[in-house]
């Protein structure tokens, strides 16, 4: 089973967000993370990792990346601090209501998992 799950979002931007599925930072999968992104012949070349349930809502929750076609251009990855009304951060929340069993066992606060599962952008 994969500890990441990438979403593939409707963005200028970005063309996918790799989201932590578990307390480990995806980049330990980093060669199948690249596979799936291959398969996936993406629109554009930068994706962005949303560290939430891995580092919790953090200065570095958010991190961008170019990806060449073939690999993750490790180089080129930088944290990106989102404002809270970030549309980003929005998306990120749709797709965190959907699956409570992960938001209920990440480190967030209580307080910040109520907020998720009533669907308030963090």
């Amino acid at each position: 089973m994969k500890d990441y799950k990438i979403v593939l979002i409707n963005n200028e931007e970005y063309s996918v967000i790799i989201y932590s599925e578990a307390r480990r930072h995806p980049l330990d999968n980093i060669k199948q993370i690249e596979e799936d992104l291959r398969e996936m012949k993406l629109k554009s070349e930068k994706i962005l990792f949303d560290m939430i349930l891995c580092r919790g809502n953090t200065t570095d929750r958010f991190i961008q990346c170019r990806f060449n076609g073939n690999s993750l251009v490790t180089s080129s990855m930088e944290v990106l601090n989102l404002n809270k009304k970030h549309n980003i951060r929005k998306l990120s929340t749709n797709y965190l209501v959907t699956d409570r069993e992960k938001v209920e066992n990440s480190i967030l606060t209580s307080i910040q998992k109520k907020m998720i599962l009533k669907g308030i952008t963090i």
